[in-house]
């Protein structure tokens, strides 16, 4: 059989591959030349891809293949991919290897073997199937449109005797298909189970007991499935195998040069699942736009808005003729005058962020903004905000925080101390603060009259609506919490009345980086000449460099830390550096490791025209 344009395509890059230097950048380099060549190629002989295409892969490591991978994807345009033996764990992140226009699912093995994922293209809709079964098997469903699905399950069934493993694979297979008796099924994997004849589906082989070929086949015949693949996969054998309850819909089963030692399943299909299509929007170019023209008509704007209304006028009507013209700010000064805000400001667009976890749990999606800290002389100059209080303030962090915090417990064990520590974790903070409560408090604190009732009318009547890809929710009420990323949410966070580094892992992330720079995957290769090629900073020189910066900007203000642990030595110690510091007395190696003691030394070795400061 002639091998297609699209064949021949895959073989090329592939081979390209195995020839290119080794270095990453410029491999990519060369096979995106090819890749480019055979796509115009292909579009002179109006040739296209068909709907969708699916691949299945023993990956045999997928963590040292990046480069392969993304030839891979490149140069088949794969809509869903397979794979198994992945030997994937929870330290390797997915963004690592998969380009980000791919949504993964895994299921890692804990031991670092084995493991499968199914990866979609971020443009298809789907859903995670979740199943009881704890064998190496993942299951996605898709979505055809007017009530037609298509349901993907990655399987890998180790090699052994185990026939209860392989039970457990069928029956959940055969779950999902009563659940689903109308969607498409395509299951794919490596079953390892040479001893199946496909043509005649008979057993004629003894590399598995007969009990295990033959549960295999019945959950076959069950599901009204057809297996796909007839061209070994591995040496003689057919090892990874592709199912589907639809065999009219496969257009073509073909193998490709694969990533290991087994090739990888091809599958052509005129199935078209549901996509999100982008909504169309309106862009404004500002690099075409007429800038003169405009500082014109927004001074003009200027001087008709301030001779037609005066701090008295309405705020409403200010806002829309404002929000009507220019879409800009209305004047803050008459806003808090009156006590009143527009009806604008109380409605809120927020943008779902994904923090942690997987991806289908709406628990795992935050609407944090950017923040913009809203300073008060009034309330730091009355001492209301706690001396605790680091978060949401000028000149304090984490950082300052945690400086503190060490150096007390520290500080308290070198001192033979007791020390009581009780830690709280607010859950969604921002969100549960109680409006009438904090416009208590504010009110005991001395924010009375235009100023108090503008922040309870910017509090109550609030609503919000969830946006997505152009798309909106209806609007909620808003009955607690303070508005994130508006100035001046934070403050009113902080006054509502309820509101050691491991160094081994840090090396680690630097060593994966460098190799993910490089492109480095291999075993043979050196880290350490990856990093001196780099010419990156240990972590050890980059953590002294920190304590130093913060030293220079707590002894000259910039930090709102106490300078009292900073001592100048007196007399004939200094030794020609004026600048010199007494280091603190410390009884423990936990005490004398701390910033304080640590950072005093560093500062104290430096030459004197570095730790010139004003002390």
């Amino acid at each position: 059989m002639t091998p297609s344009l699209q064949d021949w395509y895959s073989y090329t890059i592939l081979l390209i591959l195995h020839l290119a230097p080794t270095v990453g950048s410029r491999k990519v380099s060369t096979c995106q030349l090819v890749l480019q060549a055979v796509k115009k190629q292909a579009l002179k002989q109006g040739q296209q891809l068909c709907n969708m295409k699916i691949l299945n892969v023993n990956f045999q490591s997928l963590r040292n293949k990046k480069e392969e991978l993304a030839v891979l994807i490149e140069s088949n345009e794969a809509s869903i991919i397979i794979g198994t033996k992945t030997w994937l764990n929870s330290s390797v992140y997915t963004s690592e290897i998969f380009p980000p226009n791919y949504n993964v699912v895994r299921k890692d093995r804990q031991d670092g073997c084995g493991g499968v994922l199914i990866a979609v293209r971020r443009d298809l809709v789907y859903n995670i199937i979740k199943v009881c079964d704890e064998g190496e098997q993942v299951y996605i469903k898709l979505s055809f449109g007017k009530g037609v699905s298509l349901v993907v399950g990655a399987v890998y069934r180790p090699p052994g005797n185990d026939v209860q493993y392989l039970d457990n694979v069928c029956s959940t297979i055969e779950e999902l298909s009563l659940q689903n008796k109308k969607a498409v099924l395509w299951i794919g994997g490596d079953f390892n189970l040479p001893d199946i004849n496909w043509e005649d589906l008979s057993v004629s082989g003894h590399s598995n007991p007969v009990p295990l070929n033959n549960r295999f086949l019945d959950m076959i015949e069950n599901c009204n499935t057809q297996q796909m693949v007839s061209s070994p996969t591995r040496r003689d054998s057919i090892l990874d195998l592709f199912l589907t309850n639809r065999p009219s819909l496969i257009n073509k089963c073909t193998l490709l040069p694969g990533l290991g030692d087994h090739d990888i399943v091809s599958i052509d299909s005129d199935v078209s699942a549901k996509r999100c299509k982008p909504l169309k929007r309106k862009i404004y170019l500002w690099e075409k736009a007429n800038l003169s023209d405009m500082k014109r008509d927004c001074r003009q704007f200027q001087r008709d808005f301030l001779s037609k209304y005066c701090e008295q006028s309405s705020v409403h009507e200010m806002w829309i003729t404002f929000k009507t013209s220019l879409l800009n700010m209305l004047d803050t000064h008459a806003s808090l005058t009156q006590g009143d805000v527009p009806e604008d400001w109380k409605k809120a667009d927020v943008v779902p962020i994904f923090k942690k976890g997987e991806r289908y749990c709406l628990q795992n999606f935050g609407t944090h903004c950017l923040q913009q800290y809203f300073r008060s002389p009034w309330l730091d100059n009355h001492q209301i905000l706690s001396e605790t209080q680091h978060g949401f303030r000028k000149r304090r962090s984490c950082t300052s925080q945690l400086l503190l915090t060490i150096h007390d417990l520290s500080s308290g064990i070198d001192s033979r101390n007791q020390i009581d520590v009780i830690l709280f974790d607010l859950s969604k903070a921002f969100d549960m603060v109680p409006h009438g409560r904090l416009l208590h408090k504010i009110q005991f604190y001395g924010i009375r009259g235009n100023t108090h009732n503008w922040i309870k009318e910017f509090l109550t009547g609030r609503s919000q609506r969830v946006v997505l890809d152009g798309c909106t929710s209806h609007t909620s009420s808003v009955p607690s919490g303070v508005p994130q990323g508006s100035v001046i949410g934070p403050l009113l966070f902080l006054l509502d009345p309820s509101s050691q580094e491991n160094i081994r892992k840090l090396e680690m992330v630097q060593r994966r980086c460098a190799r993910f720079v490089l492109g480095d995957y291999h075993r043979d290769s050196s880290v350490t000449a990856m990093l001196n090629k780099l010419q990156w900073s240990t972590l050890q020189e980059r953590r002294a460099q920190q304590r130093v910066y913060m030293m220079y900007s707590i002894l000259n203000g910039l930090v709102d830390l106490p300078v009292t642990y900073f001592i100048p030595v007196a007399g004939p110690s200094k030794r020609g550096n004026p600048h010199k510091l007494q280091v603190p007395f410390a009884r423990t190696h936990l005490f004398q490791s701390t910033f304080y003691p640590d950072a005093i030394r560093l500062w104290n070795s430096l030459p004197p025209s570095r730790s010139r400061c004003n002390l």
